[in-house]
């Protein structure tokens, strides 16, 4: 448990504190799933632990039994139309409810959800609630050019030069994630320079 407090502080956790190795209710053990979301994202970062979370089942060397991930048995059992899901870790607990820590990709957007205090007795609410909140964000969200290479963006006037104008174009692409009723006419550039471009040289 000291290492894993001590990993809290260096990720700036300060509304989690552990006081045993399983996640089982405890007094003065607890966080919240922002801070959860965050522990799940730093945990990310270990290709080990990635591959592990996003293998749906796994037989033993001598072909004795395979076991599989409770995302894999769940989505089977209860029929949730969950394809986009890539792996997770569910969680229950009598305080904390059934929760459920989750990554999933859609149309090229990478995605990671916690969900906590689903309901007991009421069937797999942990993973309704994911599809839910998912499912928002593949149908309304996506990732949209804001600007496009060689879109021009600036025209400023010249004086005591050749052109009556210097052009300024986007070096290249920009995507952002965003509503899909986004229009890029309804963006507002701000430029803060010159507003004329000279060639005459100032003594």
């Amino acid at each position: 448990m000291k290492l894993m407090n001590e990993k809290a502080t260096e990720l700036n956790l300060e509304n989690t504190h552990v006081m045993n190795e399983t996640g089982l209710d405890e007094e003065e053990h607890y966080s919240t799933v922002e801070e959860v979301a965050k522990i799940f994202q730093y945990a990310l970062k270990n290709e080990t632990f990635r591959e592990i979370i996003t293998t749906s089942s796994y037989t033993m060397s001598d072909n004795s039994f395979t076991v599989y991930s409770t995302i894999t048995k769940n989505k089977r059992k209860y029929g949730i139309n969950l394809d986009y899901v890539e792996g997770g870790k569910t969680g229950t607990t009598y305080d904390a409810g059934l929760c459920l820590a989750s990554i999933a990709t859609s149309n090229g957007v990478h995605y990671m959800l916690v969900t906590a205090r689903a309901p007991y007795n009421e069937g797999p609410k942990n993973f309704y609630d994911a599809k839910t909140i998912y499912e928002y964000f593949i149908n309304n969200y996506s990732n949209q050019f804001v600007v496009e290479k060689g879109e021009k963006i600036l025209t400023l006037d010249t004086l005591y030069t050749k052109d009556d104008n210097v052009f300024f174009y986007i070096e290249q692409s920009y995507q952002k994630y965003l509503p899909n009723e986004f229009k890029k006419d309804d963006l507002k550039y701000e430029y803060h320079g010159e507003k004329i471009i000279t060639s005459k040289m100032e003594s």
